[in-house]
């Protein structure tokens, strides 16, 4: 009972992990885009520490602490599954950053079918790879 009680952990814990990473990116974008001007190091430094806006340092605070939050839950998924079952379900971020830049609107996305065949694969091979596990 008890190894079932670990997967089940392990993959609450590796999808928590995989939805805060893709948060964080989300985030992380989002911040970004905030930022005007040419894209250079000066300007995100001026923009996040000088100019006394609260936006910029939210979204990456929140993208950076998502971060963390993810590693702390992928240990636990790590401690509780096998590594080739937990590590196939980080490639499910690619799918969720997708879609959400699909849907969120000023995030740049542009449906592509061979981005979407990709997508559909990644997700296929998520599933075979972790099949009566």
């Amino acid at each position: 009972m008890k190894a079932a009680n670990d997967a089940v952990t392990g993959y609450i814990s590796a999808i928590a992990s995989v939805l805060m990473v893709s948060f964080s990116q989300i985030s992380l974008r989002f911040g970004m885009m905030q930022v005007p001007g040419e894209p250079s190091i000066e300007n995100y430094l001026i923009q996040v520490f000088d100019r006394g806006g609260w936006l910029v340092p939210t979204a990456l605070g929140a993208g950076v602490l998502a971060y963390g939050v993810s590693f702390l839950l992928w240990l636990i998924a790590l401690r509780s599954l096998p590594l080739s079952l937990a590590y196939p379900l980080l490639s499910l971020s690619y799918p969720i950053v997708y879609i959400t830049a699909l849907l969120l609107p000023g995030f740049g996305g542009q449906f592509d079918i061979f981005q979407a065949c990709g997508i559909g694969l990644i997700v296929i091979g998520v599933s075979v790879l972790t099949w009566q596990s």
